[in-house]
């Protein structure tokens, strides 16, 4: 995995001759320490819902394991039911490292702005009631 700091530098890595988009990639921010190997194996799809991806992978060295969804924030991941990161790959894809051997990783879309939300209006239903109830006594 390659550290990229700006976006104007990644075009100029996927138009490079030794730039092999099938065992390399690059992330916004700090990479993670991965180990290179020869064969890779292509992740499978268990499940695919707009807020939860299930995947299966088995690792023959610790990689990344990209997903072909859309990074934004608000996407966690486990693997093997453990938190996990979730790295931009490529600028735009979603990726998440494991360990060498099998393993099940989960992603699910949790913004932070739909509990906010929720607890925002529960706050305003209970403020509501008070209210109501003080304006009857």
């Amino acid at each position: 995995a390659l550290p990229v700091s700006r976006p104007d530098q990644m075009a100029p890595l996927l138009d490079d001759a030794h730039f092999d988009p099938r065992r390399q990639t690059f992330l916004r921010g700090d990479a993670p320490p991965l180990e290179s190997c020869q064969d890779a194996t292509a992740p499978a799809v268990l499940q695919r819902q707009p807020d939860r991806v299930l995947l299966e992978a088995d690792l023959k060295c610790r990689g990344m394991v990209i997903e072909a969804g859309s990074y934004f924030p608000g996407w966690v991941a486990t693997v093997d039911g453990r938190p996990a990161a979730v790295y931009e790959a490529y600028g735009f894809l979603r990726g998440v490292v494991a360990d060498a051997g099998p393993h099940r990783i989960e992603l699910r879309y949790r913004p932070k702005s739909v509990y906010w939300g929720a607890a925002l209006t529960l706050l305003g239903f209970l403020g509501a009631t008070a209210l109501t109830w003080y304006a009857r006594g």
